[in-house]
């Protein structure tokens, strides 16, 4: 059987010093048949070169588009790059990852088998975080992880669940078939909002299995980006995934207040309540990070919570959001 046409869009926005790394992990794809695979890159307003170190790496299977202003309308510019990257692309099978990240050798193979196997319209894949060994690509490999799994059991349970567009895959003419962005609307966690309007037209969304190698993504390198980072993803609307989280969360957060000013079977509810925590943030990255990553399970929780209290904190003191070279008002 003939191997469908696919196609790898990538939106950059000043990614010179990542974009090739991204480009070389696409080029060395393994099972993928020659003429089987086109990567089109959507350079969004980078001032550093990103189209000529890209040029450099693509070779003939890359397509480089050019968009030179963010004129004021309703999508954000990370969803008009996003718009104008796939409607240019010519693949049935779309899969999207990000300009900073690097795919597995088997990416696009794994990905066409996962979706055979599972007779799904869209593929959510893992994503990891790598960086100069630390701390902070630790914790946020275990967040991705973390996320990942609880939004893989709400999309069992038939709920909304979300994707993350690192490691997303779906057909193009389903994404035409919605309208694109200009009919789901604006929405700074574009991913979120595109996996529920998939959901809502009858569309059926797999996740991949915990043993699926993932993206690796550069990490965040500090608390501050961090919290930038939470700061937009909180963006997006209620949902079963922001309220169960949301709730998971509070209830840590409110048996440890309780086992500190009571006690007795209030330190016994947080200790469990933090214990199981501690065990899903472990299992989601023993496998692949080893002891050393899953020790960090130990304070993921608490941290998440952290990050969130300063995410708070920043949206009392203002509403306004900078991403992407570009700035939105909550």
């Amino acid at each position: 059987m003939t191997a469908p046409l696919c196609s790898a869009v990538i939106t950059a926005h000043n990614a010179s010093r990542q974009i090739g790394a991204c480009l070389r992990s696409l080029a060395a794809q393994e099972d993928v048949p020659g003429g089987a695979l086109e990567i089109v890159l959507v350079d969004d307003r980078s001032s550093d070169g990103t189209a000529d170190a890209a040029a450099r790496e693509g070779g003939g299977a890359l397509r480089v588009m050019r968009i030179d202003s963010c004129a004021p309308g309703r999508l954000t510019a990370r969803q008009r790059a996003l718009d104008l990257g796939i409607r240019a692309a010519r693949g049935e099978w779309i899969f999207l990852l990000d300009a900073d990240s690097a795919a597995p050798p088997r990416w696009i193979a794994g990905g066409l088998d996962a979706l055979a196997a599972s007779r799904a319209d869209a593929l959510a894949g893992p994503v990891e975080f790598r960086g100069p060994p630390g701390f902070w690509a630790a914790m946020q490999s275990i967040d991705s992880r973390y996320y990942f799994a609880w939004s893989g059991a709400l999309n069992a349970l038939g709920l909304d669940a979300a994707a993350q567009f690192g490691n997303f895959a779906f057909r193009r003419a389903d994404y035409e078939a919605l309208g694109g962005f200009e009919s789901i609307g604006f929405a700074l966690t574009e991913d979120l909002a595109f996996a529920r309007a998939l959901k809502a037209a009858g569309r059926r969304i797999a996740f991949a299995s915990r043993a699926a190698p993932p993206v690796r993504v550069c990490a965040c390198p500090s608390f501050g980006a961090l919290v930038a980072r939470a700061q937009r993803v909180s963006a997006g609307p209620l949902s079963p995934l922001s309220l169960s989280l949301g709730l998971w969360m509070i209830g840590l957060a409110g048996l440890g207040a309780a086992a500190g000013l009571a006690g007795g079977p209030w330190l016994a509810a947080f200790a469990a309540r933090y214990a199981v925590g501690a065990a899903l943030a472990a299992r989601g990255v023993w496998a692949r990070g080893g002891r050393s990553r899953a020790t960090g399970a130990l304070v993921y929780e608490p941290l998440a919570i952290a990050v969130a209290l300063c995410v708070a904190a920043r949206l009392a003191r203002s509403r306004t959001i900078e991403w992407g070279g570009a700035r939105y008002e909550r």
